[in-house]
């Protein structure tokens, strides 16, 4: 836990560490109701669940002795991952991969100017006992986020905005580019070329499928790259078409929503197509570009978020 800058990360990079981060996560819920019957919810009071599983696995590792060091390193990156969606999903942070100011380097969740290595303080727990609770750093992390929040200037909310909007734009742009030199497509920002879209993610949900014919196949790291820079990229463009056509805006908050994300708003609804494109890329079949423009089309007595459209 610490006080740090960064150096920026490209998007596409920062959705990959994300994806990971919450894979690691979502595997730590299901191994804590497995195996102790506890339903973690990403909540803070599920921090209490948490602390009370690795007083039982700090128990079970001492009795087992250096037997557990494999088996501690692999759970520490899964506890760590979980507490830090935690944090991100409450304040809306960025997890940072191989921060160099910590040492050793280690993955962390950066909220402001702080950064918190969740799985470090795990290995910690888990290796020396109750002295290094996990609960009570979380808390003294949180109590340090509020003080932050509280004495810091923060740049205004057209600042962020109008850089939130350059970023999806300039994605939106790589998505026409992609489009031509990947798949030989032309996407020109009208309603017409939604077929195409479609067809595009189709036609990556196949690449990261292996689903293509053998010549097309990608390299793991290349499937990684494709699944992160697919779903920004080709969202940011159903969002450009969606503001060009529907009169949208992007806006990088919502009311009431402690999470900050940009969305597009038409006519006081808000939609994010970026989460579509992620969905559809994954499920095709079910998640479809050109659907949920329509909806948004059409709406008119919908208040809320639509993230996704089934076909």
């Amino acid at each position: 836990m610490g006080s740090v800058t960064e150096s920026e990360v490209s998007p596409a990079d920062q959705r990959m560490l994300l994806d990971r981060m919450q894979s690691l996560a979502t595997k730590l819920v299901s191994f804590a109701w497995n195996r102790f019957q506890l339903r973690l919810d990403y909540s803070d009071t599920s921090i209490a669940e948490v602390e009370r599983i690795l007083n039982e696995l700090h128990a079970d590792f001492a009795r087992k002795g250096p037997d557990a060091k494999t088996a501690i390193k692999g759970l520490s990156h899964h506890f760590g991952a979980y507490i830090g969606e935690v944090l991100r999903r409450r304040h809306g942070g960025l997890w940072r991969a191989d921060i160099p100011s910590l040492n050793p380097p280690a993955d962390g969740v950066q909220v402001g100017e702080r950064i918190f290595a969740p799985s470090r303080n795990v290995y910690l727990r888990l290796t020396e006992g109750a002295n290094y609770s996990v609960k009570i750093l979380y808390e003294k992390f949180e109590e340090g986020i509020s003080q932050s929040i509280a004495s810091r200037n923060e740049p205004s909310a057209e600042a962020e905005t109008t850089t939130a909007v350059t970023l999806v734009q300039k994605s939106a742009a790589r998505a026409v580019q992609d489009a031509h030199k990947r798949f030989d497509f032309s996407l020109d920002y009208t309603e017409t070329c939604l077929d195409l879209l479609e067809e595009i993610l189709l036609r990556i949900s196949d690449l990261l499928t292996d689903r293509a014919t053998a010549t097309h196949r990608l390299r793991e790291e290349e499937k990684m790259m494709l699944k992160a820079e697919g779903a920004l990229n080709y969202g940011a463009f159903l969002g450009e078409v969606m503001c060009k056509n529907l009169g949208g805006r992007w806006q990088d908050t919502i009311p009431g929503s402690d999470i900050r994300r940009i969305v597009v708003v038409i006519d006081g609804r808000y939609f994010d197509p970026l989460e579509l494109a992620r969905s559809a890329i994954k499920d095709p079949r079910e998640f479809g570009a050109k659907k949920f423009y329509f909806d948004a089309k059409k709406i008119t007595q919908f208040d809320g978020v639509i993230t996704r459209s089934e076909k």
